[in-house]
């Protein structure tokens, strides 16, 4: 209050998933209350929410109903986890849910630790009251979600308070049983900001490595054409006694040096079309759906590319073609 917030909470119950995930349970009255859509649901049916992707888009994947058709009801232990290490998801009837549907839906935003937001199941009404008078008995069991909002000139302060507080009295979480470990309270700017950090990272690293790759073939390009720069000073020898003018005896040394080169880079570019046209149809059955806009990023960068091999390959054909002249004169 004296920050000027307000708070709205929504009672939930932790979900535990055979994968050591986690989601957000929360009931069909109150899923109805936050959209006006209702599920129509019945005991030990549920309905499984993703945050990203594109909003409404049912998704297909069979990964996400095999890692989730198991449901268990409060968040991650040492027993539970103990628990799920003696047991085959298929074969454990007492916790399977008849998935009605599987979609992309952004109720409260895509929060979540490293690059999992965290999912939302929706139960029955009976089903949810009942299970989470169970977790009610327990203290160290989350039942309530809060979402805050501040005033801009309050928020920073505010979070520091809430920090604080959840630090002190909050659920803590068993990270260390948890695949994809999730947390009890996140900030939308340092979450936004830490998101940022994330993806330049996988840009860095991605740009990294396509570098390292370029400079190993460059320099597997290089050490073999040194190798042969005797063959090469001969065979110009040759051409050079058959009347074969300079200019063409350049375009042959120059066909001769790149052609191995290229046929690896136009395989690869053909390769790395087939693994992004894989990846987006993957993707789709995610919910996540990738327009035209990835095939012209895709298109741009193997462009850009081939055009820088294609200048280094020219120089280092100019270097091979003066260092051959230079043995002739000597």
């Amino acid at each position: 209050e004296k920050s000027g917030g307000v708070v709205e909470w929504i009672p939930m119950l932790r979900v535990s998933t055979y994968c050591n995930g986690e989601h957000i349970g929360i009931s069909e009255s109150m899923y109805q209350e936050l959209t006006g859509d209702s599920c129509d649901l019945k005991d030990g049916e549920a309905v499984l929410l993703f945050a990203e992707g594109e909003e409404g888009k049912k998704i297909t994947s069979e990964s996400y109903v095999f890692w989730n058709m198991a449901l268990y009801i409060g968040k991650m232990t040492p027993e539970k986890y103990e628990y799920l290490s003696d047991v085959a998801v298929t074969m454990d009837h007492e916790h399977k849910f008849e998935l009605k549907d599987i979609r992309v839906k952004n109720l409260f935003g895509e929060y979540g630790v490293e690059y999992v937001s965290e999912g939302i199941v929706i139960f029955s009404d009976t089903f949810f009251e009942r299970e989470r008078a169970k977790l009610l008995e327990n203290p160290e069991e989350p039942t309530l979600l809060g979402l805050f909002t501040f005033p801009e000139k309050t928020k920073g302060s505010a979070a520091v308070e809430l920090k604080d507080y959840v630090e002190k009295y909050g659920v803590k979480e068993e990270t260390e049983f948890l695949m994809y470990p999730q947390s009890t309270l996140y900030i939308t700017d340092e979450f936004i900001e830490g998101v940022g950090q994330r993806e330049l990272f996988q840009i860095t690293s991605k740009l990294f490595l396509i570098l390292t790759l370029f400079c190993s073939g460059l320099a597997a390009m290089m050490i073999r054409t040194m190798f042969e720069v005797p063959y090469y000073r001969r065979r110009y020898e040759f051409l050079d006694r058959m009347g074969i003018r300079e200019k063409k005896r350049k375009r042959t040394l120059r066909a001769e040096i790149q052609s191995v080169p290229m046929i690896a880079v136009v395989a690869a570019a053909f390769l790395s079309a087939c693994y992004l046209k894989m990846h987006i149809i993957k993707r789709d059955t995610e919910g996540i759906v990738l327009g035209k806009e990835v095939w012209l990023y895709w298109g741009g960068i193997v462009l850009a590319y081939i055009a820088v091999s294609y200048l280094v390959q020219r120089i280092f054909v100019f270097y091979v073609n003066r260092k051959i002249r230079k043995g002739e004169r000597s």
